[in-house]
């Protein structure tokens, strides 16, 4: 009996073992994904055009990239929040919650679907643009559900960047 059990500990350290080897893979894969996809932007026009600006332009615009990259390389695309009409310039790799919400007929309806398909979106980890923002970056127009949206996110720990429009999700402890 002895035996059993220790072929059977033995057994599950191996699978165990496996298992975090595949992890340890899978991040290593999605990190050289990312840098490769900052490498094509940087050598893109777009890129080019950054080495122009001062040290801080290019810092940003990395830093958006660098976002934009992982969250590829980790499988989904970019989800992007804001008002209506800021949500029809949505690029390549983005996607809005809108085809998810359909009218419920009321507000309070509309809301609890709202923000269940937001909280759904969040448990991703995933960095969540924020379309409805000024020339800065600066948030605009907090009325309605897109400050809703902004309250639920801030109310979890999530923060704004102003030079890269995206909410990010709080660290993990």
């Amino acid at each position: 009996m002895g035996q059993l059990v220790t072929s059977a500990k033995s057994s599950a350290e191996d699978a165990w073992a496996k298992a975090v080897a595949s992890v340890k893979l899978g991040v290593a894969g999605a990190a050289s994904q990312a840098a490769d996809k900052l490498d094509d932007f940087q050598r893109s026009n777009i890129g080019h055009t950054l080495q122009a600006l001062p040290p801080e332009g290019i810092a940003v615009a990395g830093v958006k990239a660098g976002l934009l990259a992982v969250s590829k390389a980790a499988g989904g695309q970019t989800t992007v929040i804001g008002k209506l009409g800021n949500l029809t310039e949505i690029a390549a790799g983005e996607r809005t919650l809108l085809d998810r919400l359909p009218n419920l007929g009321s507000p309070k309806a509309n809301w609890a679907q709202n923000s269940s398909v937001l909280r759904q979106e969040m448990s991703l980890g995933r960095p969540i643009r924020d379309a409805t923002v000024d020339a800065s970056g600066r948030l605009i127009n907090n009325t309605g559900f897109i400050r809703a949206e902004r309250n639920l996110l801030e109310t979890h720990g999530w923060t704004f960047d102003t030079a890269t429009t995206f909410w990010t999700p709080p660290s993990a402890p």
